[in-house]
């Protein structure tokens, strides 16, 4: 007999509400719900089953689990710092350990080696190790200046209006998607980079790399939001841990990551082309939809935007859900009143 892989684990906890959060807000596991209407966390091909203290096993907290993750050490330490949790112990080599909520010792293994930034010599317009540079010179370092990215809306697709709404009842969203057309389903990790001092967000400006993860495999870009241009400069990245480490080197440190959950569907309702996406943020909990009619020439804004909320109203979202809020705002916020 061989065993091939772990299916699940049950877990003793003295508050599941308190477990479910710390899993879903610190490792970005799925809450869900098995038969018989056991609550449990997913990630990847294993679930862990999750079990309230009671006379028959009422001792929890005596656990240790091992979790490899695909991020480099360096930035599991910075998302754990980010989300406010502290080492038990470590870092022993690519291995770092956390509690959990009932004192469950949880290893965190990096699969991934730590990334380095190349040593070049020295030169005399080389930043000192750790000193910012102005992004403009960091997007000619990394050959992203304004000749060789595009501003965001250059794609093949004219998108005329885009509105967000908060999603209460995301069960009966997604039914009336599906019967709609089929989802794309990927997901989507963004870290934004800042300095120390907070020099882009003062001056309104991000700095972001995202990582897209689906069927169709794993893309990752660079985008860069100029405040005085309102432009948005974007371009792919082959290896986004190496630009990491680049942007590291000059003086730019991770200062928020996130997963967004998302389901795209594209269709068309009252003869006009239409994609809409359905988010789910797991640290957060909060479910977004995003809908956007598409088209090849201009029309009438107005036009776009009614039709626009007559699909909201459609799959069940009213004008009270529409909202402005960008998702890094969310989680902010969520992780501040914590």
């Amino acid at each position: 007999m061989r065993v091939e892989r772990l299916d699940h684990l049950v877990l003793t906890v003295a508050d599941i509400d308190a477990t479910v959060d710390f899993y879903v807000r610190v490792l970005g596991m799925s809450a869900v719900t098995l038969g018989g209407g056991r609550r449990a966390l997913a990630f990847g091909d294993g679930t862990i089953a999750l079990h309230e203290a009671d006379r028959e096993q009422p001792a929890p907290g005596g656990a240790g689990l091992r979790f490899v993750v695909a991020d480099p050490p360096a930035q599991v330490r910075a998302e754990l710092a980010a989300r406010g949790v502290p080492l038990a112990e470590g870092p022993v080599e690519r291995t770092v350990y956390v509690r959990d909520p009932d004192g469950n010792l949880v290893e965190l293994s990096s699969a991934a080696p730590e990334a380095r930034p190349r040593e070049c010599p020295d030169r005399p317009d080389r930043p000192t190790r750790g000193q910012p540079v102005e992004v403009a010179a960091l997007l000619q370092r990394l050959g992203l200046d304004a000749g060789h990215v595009a501003p965001a809306g250059d794609t093949d697709e004219v998108v005329e209006t885009e509105l967000k709404a908060r999603v209460r009842r995301p069960e009966e969203v997604t039914a009336r998607l599906n019967a709609l057309a089929d989802a794309r389903v990927e997901v989507y990790r963004d870290a934004y980079f800042d300095t120390a001092a907070g020099a882009l967000d003062n001056r309104g400006e991000t700095l972001r790399i995202r990582t897209v993860r689906g069927a169709g495999g794993t893309r990752s870009s660079l985008t860069f939001t100029c405040a005085a241009s309102k432009r948005r400069h974007e371009t792919p990245v082959a290896d986004p841990e190496a630009t990491s480490s680049v942007l590291a080197g000059l003086g730019y440190r991770p200062v928020l990551t996130f997963e967004r959950h998302c389901g795209t569907y594209t269709f068309t309702t009252q003869g006009r082309p239409t994609r809409a996406t359905l988010v789910h943020i797991p640290e957060t909990g909060g479910h977004f939809l995003e809908v956007e009619t598409l088209a090849e020439e201009a029309t009438d804004a107005r036009t776009t935007r009614g039709h626009v909320r007559r699909v909201l109203t459609t799959l069940g979202i009213t004008d009270a859900d529409v909202t402005r809020e960008l998702y890094r705002e969310s989680v902010t916020a969520y992780r501040h009143h914590r």
